[in-house]
């Protein structure tokens, strides 16, 4: 009998330290969650935006945060990034059909510019002509 009883008091024991770590958990969870309000809350206003539609807004909202669209474009850590998806997805083409090299250009194609029809399709021998540069010094590497 004294060995049942010992038994149920370990077990009750083990159950009410298991509540208290239980609660104890709860509070870190609350505290955590406050913290991650704060962060937030402070970061805000610098990632809580909507992105136009327009290029140009889009360009004149970045620069407007402090950041200039040649931060990002001309990254090596962001064009690193980009070579290493290209490489995972290039995994699933066979070899002529792999990206071989590519260029972050420093702005969309667009209508304007003559390098998409109203249907946005491409038009090559526009685009080869406004990004000349950029296309040469692809295979100048």
């Amino acid at each position: 009998m004294d060995e049942i009883q010992s038994k149920i008091r370990s077990e009750q024991k083990t159950r009410e330290s298991l509540i208290e770590e239980m609660k104890a958990n709860e509070l870190r969870i609350v505290e955590l969650e406050q913290k991650i309000n704060i962060i937030k809350e402070r970061i805000k206003d610098r990632y809580d935006t909507e992105v136009p539609k327009d290029p140009n807004e889009q360009i004149a909202k970045l620069e407007s945060l402090g950041s200039k669209l040649s931060d990002y474009t001309s990254s090596p850590e962001i064009k690193a990034e980009l070579e290493a998806a290209v490489q995972e997805l290039n995994k699933k083409f066979s070899n002529p059909e792999q990206v071989k090299k590519f260029t972050i250009l420093p702005r969309d194609l667009n209508v304007d510019e003559g390098e998409l029809t109203p249907t946005l399709k491409i038009r090559r021998k526009q685009i080869n002509e406004n990004w000349a540069k950029e296309i040469e010094a692809m295979y100048s590497e």
